[in-house]
């Protein structure tokens, strides 16, 4: 099904004023090209929208009023407010159950800087996110890190029939049941938060306590449910 995701949804605040951020783990059970985990690793180095496209050609570049020394400068202090994320601090899992979506998750990392072979704390793990917890490599972090899991899980436009909507209930109770065991497996961290999108009479089915926000983008509706997770 087409899926136009609300990417800046994760709850993982930007750095400020060129000071490294605490460790972090971002993790993604379902993650497809990995655009949450790409926004969120943007988002955490405060890395400004378009750092990566400067040259493409925007159309306001053919406008009379455009500027290109004002628009260079605007480049410029943007830039100078990237926080440099340490290999150290970077801890990424990856999972889908669709190779093909790992290796484009892995190259969009790398597309931003994030090259598995530099950044060594980034997993990336294909199967069904049900048996994730198993396989993955849960890191030792200290007691200042932080933990965001999100999921986009696949929601579809049209459900065809009772059965088809059955299934999807089913497979965002089992995204919360994820959410709620895997935090409990990560040891020693008080800072641990998840998001989820999708449909409304989808992410309910999640029956964690939520925030929730609600947002119509490219004509569909999303709902976004934001937990705060404990031991």
């Amino acid at each position: 099904a087409e899926r136009t995701t609300p990417a800046p949804t994760i709850p993982v605040p930007s750095s400020t004023n060129h000071v490294s951020p605490s460790p972090f783990y971002l993790v993604d059970p379902v993650c497809g090209s990995g655009t949450l985990l790409t926004e969120g690793l943007l988002m955490k180095s405060n890395t400004p929208p378009g750092h990566f496209r400067k040259n493409a050609p925007y159309g306001f570049r053919h406008m009379n009023i455009y500027d290109e020394t004002l628009w260079t400068k605007i480049l410029s202090e943007a830039d100078d407010q990237i926080v440099p994320l340490s290999p150290q601090d970077v801890f990424v899992l990856a999972n889908d159950s669709n190779p093909a979506c790992v290796a484009t998750t892995k190259r969009n990392l790398a597309n931003i800087g994030f090259h598995p072979m530099t950044y060594r704390n980034i997993e990336l793990l294909k199967g069904p996110f049900q048996t994730l917890r198993e396989r993955a490599k849960i890191p030792s972090l200290p007691a200042n890190a932080s933990m965001f899991i999100a999921a986009n899980p696949p929601y579809g436009i049209r459900l065809e029939s009772s059965a088809d909507q059955t299934e999807l209930q089913t497979l965002y109770s089992e995204i919360g049941d994820f959410f709620k065991l895997f935090s409990r497996q990560v040891q020693g961290v008080q800072d641990k938060r998840a998001v989820v999108i999708g449909p409304a009479q989808l992410t309910k089915a999640v029956r964690l306590k939520a925030g929730t926000l609600n947002v119509d983008m490219s004509g569909l509706s999303y709902s976004i449910k934001r937990f705060k997770m404990f031991d």
